[in-house]
């Protein structure tokens, strides 16, 4: 089934992921839906930002998940997170639908984001 994270999965002793480093990024294949989904909000709670919702702009589909095949419309959930917190500005973010012809590597599309440390 999905990954779910408790509250203490965004902790390192006891305190938060994000005070003890200061500043970084959680990236990865949550196998939740960003936005709707609890862990997106537990970890967003806790001070992360997504870069999807916060960059200046965003190129691609909303949906990082295909199947193996080109973006669908029945196909909309973004799984795929980059996560940031501390003094970054984020430019631009993006999911790429690159393919070999009509071969995609994967059944997600990767994510970029530009990122600027304030």
């Amino acid at each position: 089934g999905p990954v779910r994270f408790s509250e203490d999965a965004f902790k390192l002793g006891g305190r938060p992921l994000t005070a003890t480093f200061g500043w970084g990024s959680s990236v990865g294949d949550f196998n939740n839906d960003a936005e709707v989904s609890d862990t997106w909000r537990v970890a967003t709670g806790h001070g992360l930002r997504d870069v999807w919702v916060e960059a200046a702009e965003t190129h691609g589909p909303r949906s990082t998940y295909g199947d193996f095949g080109p973006p669908r419309p029945d196909l909309t959930e973004r799984v795929d997170w980059i996560l940031v917190d501390g003094p970054i500005l984020v430019r631009r973010a993006e999911t790429i639908v690159h393919n070999d012809e009509g071969r995609f590597p994967s059944d997600h599309y990767p994510v970029t984001a530009v990122l600027e440390v304030q």
